[in-house]
Order: C-alpha cells, then structure tokens, then sequence
C-alpha cells in the first residue's frame, strides 16, 4: 500500500515539474495575455469534463466494484460524447468564440472527456500504476508537443497549446484504452436507464461537489475577466500562473488521496478507512507545510526571471493564497474519506458554503483590489471549506482535535 502512494507521489511529481515547465514556456513566449486566453479556455474545458464526469467521473472508481466495469462502458461513452459535442455549442453563444476556437473548444472537451473516463475505470480497477503512467505519457508528449511548436516551428500563440493539450490527452486515451480492452470487453449488457439512474445517484452529488469546487478555485478567472476589460486576460494570465504554482503542492494531496480513494472504496472496513485517512492526513499536512515554506521563500526576481517581467505580482499572490493552499492539502484527504464511504454530500456541502464566500468576497474584493483581491477571495474559499470539513470528519468519526493534528505515533503504518 505504501509502495502505491511512493509509486504515485513520484508519477505526479513528475507531472507536476512538466506542468511547471510548460507554466514557464506558455507565459515567456506568450506573455501574461496569452496566459490568460489559455487558461480560460482550459477552465471552459475544464467545466464540461465536470458536466461529463456526472457518469464518467469519480462514480466510476466508487461503483466499478459492485456494478462491475464491462457494464458501466456504454453509460460513460455515450455521456462523453454528448457533453463534448453539445454543451460547447450551447455555451459558445455566451462565450463568443470566432469558430476557429469554437472547433479547439469542442475538440479539446472530447479528448479531455474520453482520457478522464478511461483514467477513471483505471483507478476504479486499481491499475494505479498504469493510470500513473497515463498521466506522465500524457504530460509529457503535451511538453515536448509545445517545445516543438514553439522553439522549431516559431508558433507562440494560444493554438500551439491547445493542440499541445489535444496530442497529450489523445495519447493518455490511447494508453488507457490498451490497458482496459481487456478489464472491459466485452461489454455487459444491462438496464441502461437502470444503471444510469445508480450512477448518477452517486454521481451527481459528487459532480456537483466537484463543479462547486471547481468555481471555487476559478471563479475569480471571470471576474478578473469581467471587471477589468482592458487588462482582464493579463490579470488572469497573472493569477492563474500563480496559482498553477501554489497548488503544484497538492501533488502531494492528490497522489495520496488516489490510492486513498480507491482503496476505501474497496473495503467494508469502517475503523480501518478513518484510521488510514487520520494517517494519511497528516502526512500530507507535514509534507504540504514544508513544500509551501519552501516556495514562499522563494525571491521575486526568480519569478520574473522565469517567467517575465508581466509576472512581477505573481509572489505576491502566491503568498497570500498559501494558508488555504496548506489547509486544502491536509482537509483533501478527509473530502475523499466522505466520498469513498458513500458521505458525498459532506463534499459536496464544504464546497457549497465555499462558493458562498467566493462570489460575495469576489464581487466586494476583485473590483476593488484587483489581483490582490482575487487571491483573498480564493484564500477565504479554501480555508472555509477546509475548516467545515474538519468539523465534519470529527462529528462523523468521534476523532477530537488532538488525535487529528497533533498526535503523529505510527502514521507511517498504514496497513492497521
């Protein structure tokens, strides 16, 4: 078991050193305008895949092992096509896309969508290790895709990374699906409407816990955006990169918290899933705390020499951001204990009173304070959510304060 989490921390470390190659890449040779075309149209993306994963998302790895995989395939395919192909329409009559990136915009919510589901039946199988690998072939075929584009063929636009984005995850399904044609056909027929309905059961709360989620760490993209029209995309280029690199600590949250997922799900054993999530937790806090001390004592001029001179407030964003971003890398554990034991709504709850302070401290604080006002808004989101489920997890295990922060006795055996 320890070896799966040192297999999927390593596997998402090094993910999480190419994301910050290709953070450095995107915004030298794009600047922080290009930044932020870039990273608004991944949030769009991004809110499809969390439209889709109603079906293909975590509800997989929850309900692979009592429905079977073979007889979730259909379900899960059929969303994935529907959402990437109907939802951009719908949503481009908001957002305006010329249609050029109307196609981008629809092509890169397939990919997107497919490699998400097929990663999902990886984990709910508990192929962790071939789901790493997926993920680092992913990673890495996107930035050696953007190095290309850039350095050989001179394309420093938004377009070299959209199709950067559209090789990696295209390859990530590919991979995948070598792996499950064997777990998953042939396919099972069942009660479609049946099995959707368990599904989404399950799913919904969890997706609209994650959607909610989602709005919390992005939501001040749009406003950015929104309430500054001259220099909108140059501020979300400036906070997204800063954030990019605050939350790049949570690798060590979401390796954990993978092998944590898929093995609660998998046992009937109620003592021993809060005994492994107390552990874990705190060796996430310990782990988190150290990595963000180390990158908040980082100088300025590091961040303007990697990334440019658009960058200079980029520290300063990080800073104040970095207390939610310890609290979220130590509460995530608990948020995946509540969905791995059937508890969505806690999640789903913890994100929802998130929301709630994100769009009142946005709509006060980003008018009037700008980029500073836009971290406030996302530090405040993640310490409310985190608090909320710190409260939970003591009201639903009986573990006290003390046994949760402050008492580290054989939290490195995770077998008991």
């Amino acid at each position: 078991m320890l070896n799966k989490i040192i297999q999927t921390i390593f596997s998402k470390g090094i993910v999480s050193i190419l994301n910050f190659l290709i953070v450095i890449i995107t915004a030298k040779f794009t600047g922080s305008e290009g930044r932020g075309q870039m990273s608004l149209m991944y949030l769009n993306v991004t809110l499809i895949l969390m439209v889709n994963d109603l079906i293909g998302g975590s509800a997989l790895v929850y309900l692979i092992p009592k429905l079977k995989a073979p007889k979730l395939v259909i379900p899960s395919a059929l969303m994935a096509l529907l959402s990437a192909l109907l939802l951009p329409f719908l949503l481009n009559f908001y957002l305006g896309y010329d249609f050029k990136d109307y196609l981008w915009f629809t092509a890169l919510s397939l990919t997107l969508n497919f490699s998400g589901v097929s990663n999902m039946f990886l984990n709910g199988l508990q192929q962790i290790k071939h789901n790493n690998i997926a993920n680092i072939i992913q990673t890495l075929s996107l930035f050696l895709t953007l190095c290309f584009l850039i350095f050989v063929r001179g394309q420093n636009n938004a377009q070299a990374y959209y199709l950067a984005l559209l090789v990696g995850y295209s390859l990530n399904f590919l991979y995948s699906f070598i792996i499950l044609r064997k777990l998953i056909f042939p396919i099972e027929k069942s009660p479609f409407m049946q099995t959707v309905k368990e599904i989404l059961n399950y799913g919904f709360i969890v997706q609209a816990g994650n959607l909610i989620q989602l709005l919390n760490y992005r939501l001040s993209y749009y406003f950015l955006d929104y309430f500054f029209p001259l220099k909108g995309k140059e501020y979300v280029g400036v906070f997204s990169t800063g954030s990019s690199v605050a939350e790049a600590v949570w690798v060590i949250m979401n390796g954990i918290s993978m092998v944590q997922y898929a093995t609660i799900s998998n046992t009937q054993n109620k003592s021993f899933a809060i005994s492994y999530s107390i552990k874990l937790s705190k060796i996430c806090l310990l782990l988190t705390v150290l990595a963000v001390v180390v990158l908040i004592l980082l100088p300025n001029t590091l961040f303007i020499f990697l990334f440019g001179k658009d960058f200079s407030e980029m520290q300063e964003v990080i800073q104040i951001i970095s207390p939610g971003i310890i609290l979220m890398g130590f509460t995530g554990i608990y948020s995946h204990y509540f969905s791995g034991t059937g508890m969505m709504k806690i999640s789903a709850y913890a994100s929802s009173f998130a929301l709630i302070v994100t769009i009142l401290s946005g709509l006060f604080l980003v008018p009037e304070f700008g980029l500073r006002g836009a971290a406030i808004t996302s530090c405040l989101s993640y310490c409310v959510s985190s608090l909320y489920l710190v409260v939970q997890f003591s009201r639903y295990t009986k573990c006290g304060i003390r046994e949760q922060f402050f008492s580290f006795k054989n939290i490195m055996k995770l077998n008991s």
